[in-house]
């Protein structure tokens, strides 16, 4: 019994099986970093910078390049098997390719628009700079004490 697959080309199935795990676990990381927004300075890098989508658009391109190349193989080793002078070889992508190039298209898109947002020069960690006026003074002598807050902007 004659097999369409070789060894080289089951493996090259579980890289791209393994490209898309990788590839799903990349854009969860970059969601959740989206929707929670972290607090950690390293974090708020990657996150600010779509690391996570950028790898996704990567293994979406790699896994698109393994399937034409998968599928290439599959036609030269059918082609060289063949039962018959009239058998007809045909190979052709299926829904999961498109699927997977869609996908990558739209991670293209989700990345270039995370690209184009502006974010701004200082810090937006969300507090109001009231800890840092209170931590101005913790290094000072026992003897000082601090300047009252400022008065609010009117006052009747």
């Amino acid at each position: 019994m004659e097999l369409c697959v070789t060894e080289k080309i089951a493996g090259l199935m579980r890289v791209v099986i393994a490209f898309c795990f990788v590839g799903i676990g990349t854009s969860l990381f970059g969601f959740i970093l989206d929707t929670f927004g972290p607090s950690k300075r390293i974090l708020k890098i990657i996150r600010r910078h779509g690391i996570g989508n950028i790898v996704t658009v990567v293994l979406c391109a790699a896994i698109n390049l393994f399937c034409y190349w998968i599928s290439d193989l599959i036609d030269e080793h059918l082609n060289a098997n063949k039962r018959g002078t009239g058998s007809l070889v045909k190979v052709q992508f299926d829904i999961g390719y498109y699927l997977i190039a869609g996908a990558g298209g739209l991670s293209v898109i989700v990345v270039a628009t995370n690209m184009l947002r502006r974010y701004p020069m200082y810090d937006d960690s969300g507090d109001d700079g009231i800890d840092d006026w209170e931590n101005e003074f913790v290094n000072l002598p026992a003897s000082f004490t601090p300047p009252p807050p400022p008065p609010p902007a009117y006052t009747p």
